[in-house]
């Protein structure tokens, strides 16, 4: 199986006979390969840039039973993927484990690094804030999907940290 992203208007060649598929992620399979051989696929995928054809090709080798993957260019920038945060003004934020600059009560991150029809797994959420001498932290995982707008809240309540003495 052959999964590739493209455009979604983008003209898709197989070894040069056009393909009928359509979308961003489009999914080729050929049947009945040989086990052991290794098989050549050439895609031509053409697209509109500033008014005109524009056309990248690529060689895949793979063999019977095997999976591959490929973007064409264009396809991460097709999608702007955003994630909003609504947290403490003095948190820190953390995504998949990174720290983030920023500061006030809401905090936008945007990404064009995730290609539509992609989604990053268990994407972590850490915020920590600082309160009453204490260091508090939450987190929430989630999964994101390529040209998704999330949007989350974190409260750090200290009602609901009074522990019973």
């Amino acid at each position: 199986m052959l999964t590739v992203r493209v455009p979604e208007s983008a003209l898709v060649f197989v070894n040069g006979a056009p393909t009928r598929s359509t979308g961003v992620v489009r999914h080729y399979v050929s049947r009945d390969l040989t086990p052991g051989f290794q098989y050549t696929y050439e895609l031509r995928v053409v697209t509109q840039r500033n008014g005109r054809p524009a056309t990248e090709t690529r060689t895949v080798r793979l063999r019977a039973g095997h999976a591959s993957q490929l973007a064409f260019t264009d396809t991460a920038r097709d999608v702007e993927t955003m994630l909003t945060l609504h947290v403490p003004r003095d948190a820190k934020v953390y995504l998949a484990g990174q720290p983030m600059r920023g500061s006030g009560s809401v905090r936008t991150f945007r990404t064009r690094r995730l290609a539509a029809g992609d989604v990053w797994k268990d994407y972590a959420i850490q915020v920590t804030v600082q309160q009453n001498g204490r260091m508090l932290a939450k987190e929430k995982t989630i999964a994101l999907a390529g040209g998704q707008q999330r949007e989350m809240t974190f409260e750090f309540s200290l009602d609901r940290l009074a522990s019973a003495k």
